[in-house]
């Protein structure tokens, strides 16, 4: 049954924020409640003071399971209705009248969250490893705090929550001890080693605190970093404080906290904290901790050769750095003593000058900044890459890999590029897999799986003597789609060829142009190839396209049958022995039904899309009809695309159940030839099959190997 109800919410009430001890030697213990602080244009709640409401657009995620039990449906996004009663809307699925339920609320809400109980269905930021405060003492920007509510025992009709708080806060009262007016540019929080930031699970569901565990090593920093604008000045003698939060935990035995402190003059004052064992930053409470500000000493600048000559791992400040080259997620750093990798998305752009402070590096082969970096952007300038040097050969690229400079500049000539789950490149005979830090736009390369290019870019680090790492700035590639044409004797159809390029200057090489096939550049990313009739025997050639500027060449193969009756009928043979080249004509089969996968049609994942045929001598006559229903294979070694007539190439990007086709993404399928004569066809881990289900049967992809009613499938090739 389905019902609507408005939710009724009740806040937690606000308390004032506690003072503690002007002794510096421990952290003071937490025991009083916070609110969510923010502004009404920019959150989801409006402060007056320390008074909590909510606001026009709020919304939350709301969670139910039968009284006592531990399944918990999904009710999804419940949006305010009346702001002054706090009252939200939504839909609850699956609630009787006169029950009792438990009822769960996240604010705010998040799709991803698919579960009040820890099972992994959804991570939630509790504190961000970067704040920012605008001037001194202002609360709005902990506006981000999430928030809880649990009623346990509930009716089926409108609960009421008491929400509360699943981060911490950290309040640093810093008073100027300094003879003259100071204003703060940033706070570092720091611990030991416990996690103090990033996205966790959670779990609301028991009886006692909330329980947190972290969404992975990398998720989740022991230190948070407050930036503070508007450089509001701080007297002589005077205070003003500053609000962090923090993920909640609980202090071990002598476990301490260091802040740092920086005004706008780039001076630093450090103090250290011993927190008491039992005590730390609990859900919804405020830790104070007073801060006299003595400016202990300037920033301490490190240059890049030195991190990177450092017996170990550190935090370092980093000056006048140029921003070379930029990813997805990372960026390289130049500093005129070096180069060094950031894993850490610092969020520049190609020629930026920064200042770069509390930069924690990691060594992954070599030393980078993994992460607590702030960023100062003081400039920008032209960046000119130095000239390559030309890695030509595999002798070239093994003794590379075996001594390199981290921002050495290059130019690879990749024999092949395995473009996947991982983004990688080979060279053959080359001692180390290369491997592409993760481009802005990674499209380029998904489309060049398979084929050959020259990269240029800066090396950054070899992992684990396996991966050699490299920046790419460019690449350089010429591909063909089919790589493979055939015709029969008498058939002298054009057939056409996309050409991919960097430069659509390509050219053909006339010398490798048979006399019996014209073949012509119709555009800069078309090549159509007619042969003449054919009155003798089989014949075959091998057309070459040309880079416009590099040593770069893209083959396709061209043959045309032999005339005379033994030829006048032409037949698809099934596959019965692994071929050294995949690529060509086939149709996909399930021999049991006799039935065909029809690749003439647009809607390829569709019930009832096959074809019955006749099979004889383990062989189908290839009749204008039946050519319909055929898939174009194209394919270096057991890896390649499958294409169907009607222009769609088909494959899957998960393990998971179901068919994608696109005339412009390519899917990369991967064929092996199994003892049975049957073939696995895997695309995103997930196999090609026949269902035989009732009202299902069609051809398409299933999540695993072993099946019940999904049928092997068998290839037949169009013969030559």
């Amino acid at each position: 049954m389905k019902k609507i109800f408005a939710l009724g919410w009740m806040l937690v009430a606000a308390l004032a924020l506690t003072n503690c001890s002007k002794e510096e030697t421990y952290a003071p213990a937490v025991d009083k409640d916070f609110v969510v602080y923010a502004n009404l244009d920019e959150s989801r709640t409006v402060a007056e003071g320390y008074t909590t409401s909510w606001a026009d657009g709020d919304n939350l995620s709301i969670f139910h399971a039968v009284a006592g039990e531990a399944t918990y449906v999904s009710d999804g996004e419940f949006t305010l209705k009346n702001v002054e009663a706090g009252t939200f809307e939504g839909t609850v699925t699956g609630v009787e009248e006169g029950a009792a339920y438990d009822w769960y609320a996240y604010y705010p809400y998040d799709s991803h969250v698919k579960s009040p109980a820890n099972t992994g269905a959804g991570y939630i930021e509790i504190a961000k490893q970067t704040q920012v405060q605008e001037g001194n003492s202002n609360t709005t920007h902990t506006s981000g705090a999430p928030l809880y509510g649990v009623v346990k025992g509930g009716s089926s009709v409108a609960p009421e929550f008491s929400m509360k708080h699943l981060s911490s806060m950290v309040k640093v009262n810093v008073t100027n001890a300094v003879d003259e007016a100071i204003s703060i540019k940033s706070i570092l929080v720091e611990t030991a080693g416990t996690k103090i930031s990033g996205t966790y699970y959670v779990d609301i569901t028991g009886e006692e605190a909330p329980e947190y565990e972290s969404s992975g090593a990398t998720y989740t920093y022991t230190s948070v970093n407050l930036e503070v604008t508007g450089e509001e000045a701080i007297q002589p003698e005077a205070s003003a404080a500053f609000y962090l939060t923090a993920c909640p935990f609980t202090a071990e035995e002598g476990e301490t906290i260091t802040v740092t402190v920086t005004n706008n003059g780039d001076e630093v004052s450090v103090r250290e904290y011993t927190i008491p064992a039992g005590k730390g930053f609990a859900p919804g409470k405020v830790t104070t901790l007073n801060f006299d500000f003595t400016a202990d000493s300037g920033i301490e600048w490190t240059t890049i050769a030195e991190i990177h000559a450092a017996s170990a791992e550190g935090t370092y400040n980093i000056k006048n750095a140029t921003v070379v080259a930029v990813g997805k997620y990372s960026s390289l750093l130049y500093d005129g003593t070096g180069y060094l990798y950031s894993y850490q998305n610092l969020g520049v752009a190609v020629g930026d000058i920064v200042n770069i402070t509390n930069a924690t590096t990691s060594t992954y082969g070599e030393r980078q900044i993994k992460s607590g970096a702030s960023v100062e952007k003081i400039g920008t300038t032209p960046v000119e890459h130095p000239t390559p040097e030309v890695i030509a050969d595999a002798t070239a690229y093994n003794a590379l890999v075996s001594d390199y400079t981290v921002g050495q500049y290059v130019t690879i000539y990749a024999s092949s590029l395995s473009i996947g789950s991982y983004l990688n490149f080979t060279v053959d005979g080359g001692s180390a897999t290369g491997a592409f830090v993760t481009p802005s736009d990674t499209a380029v390369l998904v489309a060049l799986n398979g084929q050959a290019a020259k990269i240029t870019g800066y090396v950054c680090y070899l992992y684990a003597s396996n991966y050699f790492y490299v920046f790419m700035t460019d690449i350089e590639y010429l591909t063909v789609n089919p790589t493979s044409l055939s015709w029969n004797a008498t058939e002298t159809t054009a057939k056409t060829v996309t050409v991919s390029s960097n430069d659509e200057n390509w050219t053909i090489d006339e010398t490798t142009v048979p006399e019996w096939a014209e073949v012509v550049k119709t555009d800069a990313t078309t090549l159509t190839i007619t042969p003449s009739a054919n009155n003798g025997e089989e014949r075959s050639a091998t057309v070459v396209l040309k880079h416009a500027t590099e040593d770069i060449s893209a083959p396709i193969t061209i043959s045309q049958g032999a005339a005379g009756p033994a030829t006048s009928v032409v037949y698809y043979q099934k596959v019965t022995s692994t071929p050294s080249d995949w690529s060509g004509t086939y149709l996909i089969v399930n021999e049991d039904e006799s039935f065909v996968f029809n690749g003439s049609l647009t809607a390829l994942d569709a019930s009832n899309n096959y074809k019955k045929v006749t099979i004889a001598d383990s062989a189908i006559e290839a009749t204008e009809e039946i050519n319909g229903y055929a898939f174009t294979i194209s394919a270096v070694g057991d890896s390649g695309t499958i294409k169907s007539a009607s222009g769609y190439y088909i494959g899957q990007t998960t393990d998971a159940n179901g068919l994608k086709s696109s005339k412009a993404t390519t899917y990369s399928n991967q064929l092996t030839l199994n003892a049975d004569g049957s073939v696995h066809i895997v695309s995103g881990g997930a196999y090609l099959r026949f269902n035989t289900t009732s009202g299902q049967d069609r051809f398409r992809y299933y999540k695993s190997s072993t099946f019940s009613n999904q049928k092997a499938i068998q290839l037949y090739k169009l013969s030559e």
